[in-house]
């Protein structure tokens, strides 16, 4: 025997009027034919969009960034040379043509174009003086194949060499 007790229709002459268990009437689904169409086909376009607006451009900054680091490398380099071989030259005007020369060198065997890089000298050569050289780098903000360097900025790098206090000149 079941702990719940049997349940039985309703019998009498209210039984044609009332069915067990009583149906409840549902309405059938209606689509608004206007919100459908609007809905239909949204993710391809927002897909689309999507690569196009955010993919796309992260990765081109992701490609751009060794770039940068490769200019900076060869910029410090370039002010290291150049004032090197500044103090070491035996007049002020030679020593500043070979500096220039070899932040030059520097550039072109880093596939740098040495117009990107702006050299300028201050100091003088007498001893116990410095020779500071500075290089104003231009850095593409990005690089689009195809189509080249778009806008960009300039980074300064300094090096500072001191002239030997002992150095003679010939």
């Amino acid at each position: 025997m079941s702990a719940w007790p049997a349940v039985t229709p309703p019998v009498g002459p209210r039984k044609a009027a009332r069915r067990w268990p009583a149906r409840v009437a549902q309405a059938p689904a209606v689509r608004e034919p206007h919100r459908a169409g609007r809905e239909a086909g949204g993710i391809p376009i927002e897909f689309a969009l999507g690569i196009g607006v955010l993919v796309v451009p992260v990765t081109l900054l992701v490609l751009t960034l060794p770039t940068w680091v490769e200019r900076q490398s060869a910029a410090r380099l370039a002010a290291q040379e150049a004032a090197r071989t500044v103090v070491l030259a035996d007049s002020l005007a030679a020593g500043i043509a070979a500096g220039e020369d070899a932040a030059a060198h520097i550039a072109a065997n880093h596939g740098i174009d040495p117009a990107d890089f702006a050299v300028s000298f201050a100091g003088t050569l007498e001893r116990g003086d410095a020779v500071t050289a500075t290089i104003a780098a231009r850095f593409p903000a990005t690089a689009f194949p195809g189509f080249g360097d778009v806008a960009g900025f300039t980074w300064t790098v300094t090096a500072t060499e001191h002239v030997d206090r002992y150095r003679s000149f010939p």
